[in-house]
């Protein structure tokens, strides 16, 4: 059984900025990261990232490459292509797809995942669905298109969509946005955005292809048809929690309850990035989190030699 003081389960954003803090101070640590490339969702960006003090990154893979020049560099313990199986986190033993390993702490770290459609009728349609737009934007230039979301990820789309298709329709479930007010002002100025609130898309038509899709108004129930050649959705995200279901406290979605020290309810355990709660999916907020936990892990360690 290999022996750490710290795990990180996860080498995304919030799991990067742990171990810098935990390598200045030469805590024996090691990163589990079951992808072969760092950053987590950080590649799926495709517009520029500009809310990070000091630099501005092109795209999502620009800062991806930027996480592993500094990780190569400083050379950060970082085992790659391997997935936990299996976790007790109360004894702190974690069972991967690799070995089997024990630590004095554990910094969970897993991210969340997309959220995807459901319908009632699942048909060979719903794979029609855009889920990620980069690398396929020619295939929606000059269409009409369906947006689904409220939050910045869609509005980002529906923005650039509405500069290339012939019309955008944007539907999402609440009764207002819950993105950046710059993003809301620059949907309404869009003449070629037909903004649908209080409704949600229940069905997708078409025979091969996607012709239309069905939206219900939430709050008269009325339903239309809305003709479309594509449907893009940005309805936000699931945390990766699976193996701590039980094992620590979760909010109503799933998310880990933590304090500002980023303490979970299991001694020794704490919960970063977008697997806590409350979530704020912003890379400022990981990166700082990461400290934060780095800096607790810390203290953990050192009372427990007292």
């Amino acid at each position: 059984m290999e022996e750490f003081d710290v795990v990180i389960i996860g080498g995304g954003f919030a799991g990067i900025s742990c171990s810098l803090e935990l390598h200045d101070n030469y805590v024996k640590h090691i990163i589990v990261e079951k992808n072969h490339s760092l950053g987590g969702q950080i590649s799926l960006i495709a517009n520029r990232i500009r809310n990070l003090p000091g630099t501005i990154f092109e795209n999502g893979k620009d800062l991806e490459s930027s996480l592993e020049r500094t990780s190569s560099e400083l050379l950060l313990p970082i085992s790659r292509n391997e997935e936990l199986v299996e976790i007790d986190l109360s004894k702190k033993i974690m069972k991967t797809s690799k070995t089997t390993m024990r630590s004095k702490a554990i910094v969970l770290a897993t991210g969340a995942r997309r959220c995807e459609l459901q319908f009632e009728d699942e048909n060979e349609l719903s794979k029609k669905v855009f889920y990620m737009v980069e690398g396929k934007e020619d295939q929606l230039q000059g269409k009409r298109v369906v947006v689904v979301g409220g939050g910045d990820s869609a509005l980002i789309e529906a923005l650039w969509l509405a500069k290339y298709s012939k019309q955008v329709a944007l539907v999402h479930r609440k009764k207002e946005f819950h993105a950046r007010p710059d993003l809301i002002n620059d949907i309404h100025k869009q003449k070629n955005i037909v903004v649908y609130l209080e409704s949600k898309v229940e069905g997708l038509k078409g025979t091969a292809e996607i012709e239309s899709v069905l939206v219900k108004n939430l709050r008269t129930e009325k339903s239309e048809n809305i003709f479309c050649e594509a449907v893009v959705a940005k309805i936000g995200q699931i945390p990766n929690n699976q193996l701590f279901i039980g094992q620590v406290k979760m909010d109503s979605r799933g998310h880990i309850l933590i304090n500002e020290y980023m303490e979970t309810s299991n001694s020794g355990v704490y919960a970063i990035g977008d697997l806590a709660s409350p979530p704020y999916w912003r890379l400022a907020v990981a990166s700082g989190q990461g400290s934060v936990a780095a800096r607790s892990v810390m203290n953990h360690l050192w009372n427990q030699q007292l």
